[in-house]
């Protein structure tokens, strides 16, 4: 059934549609939500401000600037036997230290008997 402008329920639907009452006054209907509209977005509260820098903070000490991280490093490149890098994987897992600093410190202690 094909509904028509001259069609009385059309009418009526299209008045409730326009916001007519079937006296052809305007009525007040609350907004309703679209069914498949996408929700209002939420403006998140703003977050604090940081707190200023404190002017009674205390300096650090200078020892910090002179940590070996502060050090100039240079890389090096090398090969060892398979068995020997195992060995030595497996020393720097066990005792929770990095390659880089066994051998730092294996190759100053080797220097200073040395007399380097």
């Amino acid at each position: 059934m094909v509904m028509s402008g001259k069609d009385p329920k059309f009418g009526a639907l299209l008045d409730i549609a326009k916001g007519l009452d079937q006296r052809g006054e305007t009525t007040e209907r609350a907004a309703e939500p679209a069914v498949n509209a996408p929700p209002s977005p939420v403006e998140p509260e703003p977050l604090p401000l940081p707190a200023p820098p404190s002017t009674t903070a205390k300096p650090k000490p200078a020892i910090i600037a002179a940590t070996p991280a502060k050090v100039e490093r240079k890389l090096i490149s090398t090969r060892l036997p398979v068995d020997l890098h195992k060995r030595l994987k497996r020393y720097c897992l066990e005792s929770e230290r990095n390659i880089e600093d066994v051998l730092e410190e294996l190759i100053e202690e080797h220097l200073r008997a040395e007399g380097y």
